[in-house]
């Protein structure tokens, strides 16, 4: 379920020209250029509802019931820019206010707080790097079987 919300985390950056990568598994940084490596740092799941009910939605003139889960998740998002001290420091806040002004636009996902850190040199990547944390509500919608089983969740608001 938190990869349905990372995944589209990272592809809304992208869209929006922020280079974002999946934190795990651990990938080859350009050193040449800035990146935000994307990972969950906490996540909890409560029901939206009795019996996760949502409510009910209207698709191709069918009445049909929405079910699915409340989410509450900690985001990291670990910025990496390219070790020309002079422009380090510039470019992270930057792309932290990209990267928040980004959360708070995708449909589905209500942006609760956004906390940046202090740009400092990674000796391990040889680039600066900064570390940030997003937190977010996101309502996780889900089909059901007839079994009553739920499948394929998707971020509430996302189209399929």
């Amino acid at each position: 379920m938190f990869d349905s919300v990372l995944n589209s985390v990272i592809s809304t950056l992208e869209d929006e020209g922020i280079p974002a990568v999946r934190k795990y598994p651990g990938c080859v940084l350009d050193r040449s250029t800035a990146a935000v490596a994307v990972s969950l740092k906490a996540g909890s799941i409560t029901a939206s509802g009795y019996g996760n009910y949502m409510g009910i939605y209207e698709k191709n003139g069918d009445i049909k019931e929405l079910y699915g889960h409340r989410a509450e998740l900690k985001i990291g998002m670990e910025i990496y820019t390219p070790a020309a001290a002079d422009k380090a420091e510039i470019q992270c806040t930057k792309l932290l206010n990209d990267i928040c002004s980004c959360i708070g636009g995708i449909s589905g996902v209500k942006l609760k707080s956004f906390e940046g850190g202090e740009a400092k040199y990674d000796s391990e990547t040889e680039m600066f790097r900064c570390e940030s944390t997003v937190e977010v509500t996101v309502y996780l919608v889900c089909n059901r079987e007839e079994r009553g089983r739920f499948t394929d969740f998707v971020l509430k608001g996302e189209l399929k």
